[in-house]
């Protein structure tokens, strides 16, 4: 057995005694299944919900009385978008932009309905959906699992003892690496079942799908990555932890929600009136 073989061994046995490591892992992939199921029955219930709004507008425009054509068009109607497939994997910004429009003559009608603008402020965080936990939830488990992979050791100071016996350094690094990865890869794992049964019983589109899987789990690898450089770099364990929750928090939650704001200040776009005079 290699050395990177056995650092990664080692780890891995390391992460299995660790209880709180054990059962963040295994509340997240409970929690990735239940994301999933609740994706499902939220899409359902707006397929049910769409059907029937989509009927009463068809029934209440085909029930006009005989009418000039023009006066028809300007009579108005009431169409649903449809999401594609992969919507239950990750919505994207259906949320924001909503789901119907009202199409009428001469007039250029937004979207409405969006889920954000009917809910609390609570819905603007993220709805609980695979790619949610994978983007928001699997970093943060990532970090407590392997925040201390370096620098424990190196308070304990069996770090210096495994180099002294001939380890070197970049096979240790690549050993904790790897046995991060495949923490990585067992909180990916669900949400890769999910994209395979969207493709296979829901007939989901398999190119998209597997970028989004590729996606996700370089994202996910790129985390493993810095939670062990932070912690080889950093010289306690707790300023580690409090160093990769930073980042965190900066990178899942505070910039994708304060970039946009920047962006429309430096780039504002034009209002629904504006359009309408223009």
């Amino acid at each position: 057995m290699s050395a990177v073989a056995r650092v990664c061994r080692n780890d891995l046995i390391g992460m299995a005694r660790n209880r709180v490591a054990v059962v963040a892992i295994v509340l997240t992939l409970l929690l990735s299944l239940v994301a999933m199921l609740t994706s499902l029955a939220h899409r359902d219930a707006n397929a049910a919900m769409r059907a029937r709004f989509q009927a009463e507008a068809d029934q209440r425009f085909d029930g006009q009385p005989a009418r000039h054509p023009h006066r028809v068009v300007h009579y108005g109607h009431f169409v649903f978008r449809v999401p594609p497939p992969l919507a239950a994997f990750d919505p994207g910004v259906d949320a924001y932009t909503g789901n119907s429009i009202f199409l009428e003559g001469h007039r250029q009608n937004s979207a409405n309905f969006g889920d954000v603008r009917q809910s609390s402020l609570l819905a603007r965080f993220g709805a609980l959906t695979p790619a949610f936990v994978l983007q928001i939830l699997a970093p943060l488990v990532l970090i407590f699992v392997g925040f201390g992979v370096f620098v424990r050791e190196r308070e304990a100071g069996t770090l210096r003892q495994a180099m002294a016996q001939g380890l070197r350094a970049r096979e240790m690094v690549a050993g904790k690496l790897l046995a991060l990865l495949i923490a990585a890869a067992l909180l990916g794992a669900p949400g890769a079942l999910a994209l395979i049964w969207l493709v296979a019983a829901e007939g989901a589109p398999a190119h998209p799908a597997l970028v989004l899987a590729m996606g996700y789990a370089g994202y996910l690898a790129i985390w493993a990555a810095v939670v062990v450089f932070v912690s080889a770099r950093a010289a306690t364990s707790r300023g580690a932890l409090l160093m990769l929750l930073s980042l965190w928090a900066g990178v899942a939650i505070l910039i994708p929600r304060v970039v946009p704001d920047f962006v429309a200040a430096a780039r504002p776009t034009p209002t629904r009136l504006e359009t309408d005079i223009a």
